[in-house]
C-alpha cells in the first residue's frame, strides 16, 4: 500500500509541477506571469485562470481515478478492475464525484459557476489532456 501511495504522489506531483510551470507553453500563445497576473480582467477570465482550471480539473480527475486503484492493495494483483462491481456504494460515490466535477467544468461558462468555483471555460483539447493525464493514473499503478 505504501508503495502505491508513494508512486501516486510522485506521479501526481510531477504532473502538477509540469502543468504549473510549463502549462502556459503547452496551451497558450502568449506567456504570462503565473504569480502576478490577475485571474480575471474586467470580469473576463484570463489565461492564468484557464491554466488554474486545467490544474484543478486534472488534479481532481487523477484522484477520482485513483479511487479505482485504491480498491486493490494486494502486491501481486495488477488487475484493478477485477472486483470493481462488488460494491454499489463505491459506484454511487464515484459517479457523484465525477458528475459534480465535470458539471463544474462544463458549466464554467456561466458567470455564477465561474465565480463560485473560480474556474474558467476550457477548450476541448484542454479537457482531453486533463482526462489523459488522469487515466494514466491507472497505468502508474502497474509500476507500483
Amino acid at each position: 500500500m505504501w508503495r502505491n501511495i508513494l508512486i501516486q504522489v510522485a506521479y501526481q506531483l510531477l504532473v502538477m509541477i509540469i502543468l504549473m510551470f510549463f502549462g502556459q507553453m503547452m496551451f497558450f500563445e502568449k506567456s504570462f506571469n503565473i504569480i502576478t497576473t490577475e485571474p480575471r480582467k474586467n470580469g473576463v477570465p484570463t489565461d492564468k485562470l484557464v491554466l488554474n482550471t486545467i490544474i484543478f480539473h486534472t488534479f481532481i480527475l487523477m484522484n477520482i481515478m485513483n479511487m479505482i486503484n485504491s480498491r486493490v492493495v494486494v502486491d501481486d494483483e495488477l488487475n484493478v478492475f477485477k472486483t470493481l462491481f462488488n460494491n454499489k456504494y463505491f459506484w454511487l460515490v464515484f459517479v457523484f464525484e465525477m458528475g459534480v466535477q465535470n458539471a463544474i467544468i462544463w458549466f464554467a461558462e456561466l458567470d455564477l459557476i465561474s465565480a463560485l468555483f473560480g474556474v474558467a471555460p476550457l477548450k476541448w483539447y484542454m479537457v482531453l489532456v486533463c482526462w489523459i493525464l488522469a487515466l494514466l493514473t491507472l497505468g502508474v499503478r502497474v509500476l507500483a
